[in-house]
């Protein structure tokens, strides 16, 4: 392309989106930003075939290699900036190059967001000028920068803190919105520029200078032996997250711990609600962790979260990971299962190295994940005795499982056993959460949280007695297998919105004892339709296939074609015609299966809204004398 075409089309190189990830996450342990670059009629362009570009920009990137792509270039721009501006060099990469599709995603590393997120900006005008012909000013620019770094900077005291702090393992939270800086977590928090204002008062002054008081500054608010952490459990997964944590949180109060927890319910303390809606990110888990009374975070952390924001914590103490199924594929460049496992990995490679990743054995891509944890493994197993070798050598060499063994009678025993020593927690069919060993999917559930507890050092005794009055209802487990006793028969209310936990609430109506089996099922819109077809083939063999939508949850798609996809896979699966039924909304469909339930049938029912689907239900509770 001539100079004179480049200049014509200068304009189209643009950031469309520029992202803050500040945690560790999907490209980095450390904050990143992430930048969506675009470039028009140049994407079928190199920069080095553009003009006289590749002359005049060599000499500020150190070479011609940055010209390999757009995204290149506006990454060696953007780390020069930053390095001229006073910053530490920082990490980057391209991690999406689609010059077809005109689409290059490039994350840069950064000491100061602020500064990271300028020089980017700078870095795509530098481009157009270039292109232009004019002078892109580099000299002002940093100049510009550096006052954004200077000013984005905590004050030298404070920096001098930060640096003892991390030396002695305090953590360190920085809130990029107000700029505060906290000390320790939960319960062992300080606020750094409270700290300070009180030692600069008359009575605390000292004639040593501020920099030279870090370690007294640090002292005082934690003197030896003062805790500055508190123990972080982070679980991650496809399927069973929001009732690991609430039991998990529920093991940790018996224990007599104030517990903080996130969910896709809301926030709690304890048992009281702080901020109800789906909050599994970083936003949650920052308000549990700067909680000033929370002695154990547990902390639901989904796929989303990760991919939008990084994790909200630096590291964990028991990182949890249950499964990794097929689920929001084709989202956020997350395509194929593997790929959504990487962004699962995120959470097991945060553990402290005394801590723990507790894992699914049984699934080939959770196990895998041993190798990308610097903390110890503990893993556990649905599988019968000896039937993973993951788990025989894993015991074998010392190692903490978790598993279901028989007793001589036959019963099933959930046991955690370490090296030689068998620990049994209680029999499957007693726990509340199995209904009776019948709810099969709960299994690895209880096993996770149980682990969760023990490598913490929660009493045996305390486990088995929290495992024991964990009952799932409307109140402790809202909208997680609540069964609801009607006159019309029993009704299953569940969240499940996959195939696989799908699968497993199926599993779990075929097991009850019932006259007829039926399932009134929903998944949100944006699910591939492959997907929604695997949904209605997993009704089958069932006496009635109800398919419904929710106008919230359609994403995109028009009414009635979520439903019609799923009931179509029902029906390729041989369920006859006059089995199969289709809403284009929840309400109706519920109404409908109400009136075809006869006393003694049960119905799993997955609701969109469960509050409303409650009360469409009221009127028909049965009344237990």
């Amino acid at each position: 392309m001539t100079a004179l075409g480049a200049a014509a089309v200068a304009d189209d190189v643009r950031i469309t989106s520029l992202r803050p990830l500040r945690g560790p996450n999907l490209w980095a342990r450390t904050p990143v930003v992430i930048a969506e670059l675009r470039v028009g009629a140049l994407a079928v362009q190199s920069p080095r075939d553009v003009g006289e570009i590749a002359e005049r920009v060599a000499p500020l990137v150190g070479g011609k290699e940055p010209l390999a792509s757009w995204g290149t270039l506006l990454l060696a721009l953007a780390r020069m900036l930053q390095r001229r501006a006073g910053a530490p060099d920082p990490h980057g990469r391209v991690v999406a190059s689609a010059p077809g599709d005109d689409r290059w995603t490039v994350v840069v590393g950064f000491d100061e967001e602020e500064l990271a997120e300028d020089a980017l900006d700078a870095a795509a005008r530098i481009i157009r000028d270039l292109l232009r012909g004019d002078d892109p000013e580099i000299d002002e620019t940093v100049a510009t920068l550096v006052r954004t770094y200077r000013r984005a900077r905590p004050d030298p005291t404070s920096l001098a803190v930060i640096e003892e702090a991390r030396r002695r393992g305090i953590p360190v939270r920085r809130n990029a919105e107000d700029r505060t800086i906290q000390l320790g977590l939960g319960a062992t928090r300080h606020d750094l520029g409270a700290a300070m204002a009180k030692l600069a008062e008359p009575q605390s002054r000292s004639s040593v200078p501020p920099l030279d008081r870090s370690s007294d500054i640090i002292a005082s608010l934690y003197p030896p032996g003062a805790p500055s952490r508190i123990p972080v459990i982070a679980i991650t997964g496809t399927n069973g997250k929001t009732t690991t944590t609430r039991l998990i949180a529920h093991l940790f109060r018996e224990h007599g711990q104030r517990v903080g927890y996130t969910t896709t319910d809301g926030v709690y303390f304890q048992d009281a609600l702080l901020l109800e809606g789906d909050l599994t990110g970083p936003f949650a888990a920052n308000m549990i962790l700067s909680h000033p009374e929370v002695d154990v975070a547990v902390l639901e952390t989904a796929r989303g979260g990760i991919l939008r924001a990084g994790l909200g914590y630096d590291e964990c103490d028991v990182a949890v990971v249950l499964n990794v199924t097929a689920d929001h594929l084709g989202m956020r460049g997350i395509d194929t299962v593997e790929q959504l496992a990487e962004v699962k990995a995120v959470v097991p490679s945060v553990v402290r190295p005394d801590g723990y990743a507790v894992l699914n054995a049984d699934d080939p891509l959770v196990a895998a994940m041993r190798e990308r944890t610097p903390g110890q493994v503990a893993f556990f197993s649905m599988l019968p005795v000896g039937a993973n070798p993951v788990v025989e050598l894993h015991l074998a060499a010392g190692g903490i499982i978790a598993r279901v063994e028989e007793t001589d009678d036959g019963a099933e025993e959930l046991v955690i056993r370490q090296g030689s020593q068998r620990l049994t927690l209680g029999q499957v069919a007693d726990v509340p959460l199995s209904f009776g060993g019948h709810a099969r999917f709960q299994i690895g559930n209880l096993l996770a949280a149980a682990l969760a507890g023990f490598t913490q050092g929660v009493p045996l005794d305390t486990i088995r007695r929290g495992l024991m009055s964990f009952a799932p209802s409307a109140s402790r487990t809202p909208g997680r297998l609540n069964v609801i006793e009607t006159v019309r028969g029993r009704v299953l209310l569940d969240y499940a919105h996959n195939a696989a936990a799908i699968a497993g609430l199926l599993d779990f109506v075929r097991r009850l004892p019932a006259n007829r089996r039926m399932a009134l099922l929903g998944v949100p819109g944006d699910r591939r339709d492959a997907d929604l077809r695997e949904v209605g083939r997993l009704c089958a063999g069932l006496d009635l296939a109800v398919f419904k939508e929710h106008e919230d949850y359609r994403r995109g798609r028009p009414p009635g074609e979520t439903a019609r996809i799923m009931a179509d896979g029902a029906l390729s699966a041989g369920m006859p015609a006059d089995r199969v039924r289709s809403f284009d909304d929840e309400a109706p469909a519920v109404a409908a299966t109400l009136e075809m339930m006869q006393p003694g049938d049960v119905v799993a029912l997955i609701a969109d809204d469960a509050d409303a689907v409650r009360e469409q239900l009221r009127p028909f509770l049965r009344v237990v004398p």
